[in-house]
């Protein structure tokens, strides 16, 4: 049993940071040396609320340590008996909460948590967990159980997002200087068209099951979009042929550079909902690696200028009648949830144990607080301006939660 995780490299937005989180194991990252430092039988306390871990902890720091994971479980606890009841503001606005997964094997924390379905099932880890290409038809079996499984709830499937930080050598992806400004996701999907092709298949064959809708990663020109709707139309007709009843399915764009904010309202005009992936629009826009403990700091996903390009996209997809989701580690803090919400947007989804937190946030909110709250965080100057304005009205709406930051 992995009771904790305490890394050299990385940051609290790399993907093993995600995976943990959804795992609800403990973590820290980019500590520089603690392979080397930690020996066999060392105790180690792990403090993610500060992303600290101290080796052999005096008994006073081992008992403040237990003293908070015991106030967070606390917490946890009095939250759980939201689980059933839906996020409506004081003043009768309701936003749905999805959850993110890698896997079905997840499924079950959906019921635990009470995720009104799946936002972004990130289908990459089907390859990544095997270590080799994914056949059709077991894609086809992964995509169709999770559909069985949510009876009726919504399904976004990601197509995969390799490259970056997911590196698969089975799929040709060769090593690269800047992985993350090179051949990943739809750049890769788009080189490999029989790749793609076999993804949307089985996809299409899971929409015959349920509400299922198709989402492509890493936009950065219409034509990636134009081209992804070609192959899609093309795969319609071979599962057509293949004596199955499909029916339209909805295409989505993930914004995640600013090229793709910036010409949202263009991609509007040729896709079917947006969901902004705050994780990578925070690294693109501000030049910072989401994984380099190095630039760390400089990852801020409430600089005024992410916020900007995320409000850019909700004008667009609201004037042309989209729906805009986000998908990113901000719709998972009750914090920034509450100024998405202020923002616009439509629905969130996040990793399924911070549902009930989020959900609380919401309830106890109303909606003019959280247009109030975005309205100022717009005019804000630093992403520390806008983080104190959102800290400030999730203590006076719901103190509690501050406990689990």
């Amino acid at each position: 049993c992995v009771r904790g995780i305490a890394l050299d490299r990385g940051s609290m937005t790399s993907h093993a940071a995600l995976i943990a989180r959804a795992l609800e194991i403990p973590a820290v990252f980019g500590l520089g040396n603690i392979a080397t430092a930690a020996q066999t039988g060392d105790i180690l306390g792990l403090d993610g609320s500060r992303g600290v871990v101290i080796i052999n902890p005096p008994p006073r720091e081992l008992q403040r340590l237990d003293g908070m994971a015991a106030d967070r479980a606390d917490v946890r606890r009095e939250l759980a008996p939201l689980r059933d009841l839906p996020a409506v503001t004081c003043d009768g606005h309701r936003i749905p909460l999805y959850a993110n997964v890698e896997n079905v094997g997840e499924m079950s924390s959906l019921e635990v948590h009470g995720a009104e379905g799946i936002g972004l099932f990130r289908t990459e880890y089907l390859w990544l967990a095997s270590g080799r290409p994914v056949s059709e038809s077991r894609q086809t079996d992964a995509y169709v159980s999770a559909v069985r499984t949510l009876k009726g709830r919504p399904l976004v499937v990601r197509a995969f997002d390799l490259g970056g930080d997911k590196f698969a050598g089975s799929a040709g992806l060769e090593q690269e200087a800047n992985p993350f400004l090179g051949m990943r996701s739809i750049r890769y999907l788009l080189r490999h068209p029989d790749v793609f092709k076999a993804q949307l298949r089985a996809i299409l064959r899971a929409r015959a099951e349920g509400d299922v809708q198709i989402m492509v990663p890493m936009v950065s020109d219409i034509e990636e979009l134009r081209q992804s709707r070609e192959l899609l139309n093309a795969c319609v007709h071979d599962v057509l042929a293949e004596g199955i009843d499909c029916p339209p399915i909805d295409l989505g764009t993930m914004i995640e550079v600013p090229s793709a904010a910036l010409m949202a309202d263009v991609l509007a005009r040729e896709c079917d909902f947006f969901s902004i992936g705050t994780n990578d629009l925070t690294q693109y826009t501000l030049a910072a690696d989401r994984i380099n403990e190095r630039v760390a700091h400089l990852y801020q996903p409430t600089h005024p200028s992410v916020l900007r390009l995320m409000a850019m996209t909700i004008e667009a997809g609201h004037r042309h009648r989209l729906p805009v989701s986000v998908c990113g580690e901000m719709a998972s803090e009750p914090m920034t949830a509450l100024l998405l919400l202020g923002m616009g947007v439509d629905s969130l989804s996040m990793v399924p144990s911070a549902i009930p937190g989020v959900k609380d946030a919401v309830r106890k909110a109303t909606l003019a607080q959280a247009r109030e709250l975005a309205e100022e965080a717009l005019k804000a100057e630093s992403a520390a301006e806008v983080l104190r304005l959102c800290r400030e009205l999730l203590g006076r709406v719901a103190p509690e939660l501050l406990r689990l930051v």
